[in-house]
């Protein structure tokens, strides 16, 4: 009998966790995705850009899917164009062609903080997978 109920007990606990997955799965993809964008925000500072007033740094969000499956930290929407948020992470990450005759170079190389930050990033969600799960792991024995 006493098994009998523990193993009612346990089948409860796995029900609720269960029922509460897609919104666990969203909160996981959350702090994936500002860990991620923490560490975005580390390698701008680190990368030698002129960004004192931190705006390319605040330009990086966190986006996360509509079904929660996913998070991605990227420029702010907002304008389109040359002038955007976008147009000018793009142009600092990548690089860009300068058309002045005046000038000696005829490229900019790009600060990479992106890439830089890419081989970080699964390193980080798989450290924010496993403390999310040792916290499940946590309410689960705490419910028996």
């Amino acid at each position: 009998m006493e098994n009998r109920i523990q193993t009612d007990r346990i089948g409860a606990a796995f029900d609720k966790i269960l029922q509460e997955f897609p919104e666990r799965r969203r909160e996981l993809h959350e702090r994936v995705g500002r860990a991620v964008q923490r560490e975005l925000q580390q390698q701008i500072a680190s990368s030698g850009i002129n960004d004192s007033s931190g705006r390319v740094r605040r330009w990086q969000v966190v986006h996360v899917g509509s079904g929660g499956g996913y998070a991605a930290v990227r420029p702010e929407k907002g304008t389109t164009g040359a002038d955007s948020p976008g147009a000018i992470t793009n142009y600092l990450e990548g690089g860009h062609r300068i058309a002045s005759p005046r000038l000696r170079v005829s490229y900019v190389s790009g600060y990479h903080f992106y890439a830089a930050s890419a081989m970080r990033a699964e390193s980080i969600a798989i450290g924010e997978a496993e403390a999310w799960a040792d916290e499940i792991a946590r309410e689960l024995e705490a419910s028996l």
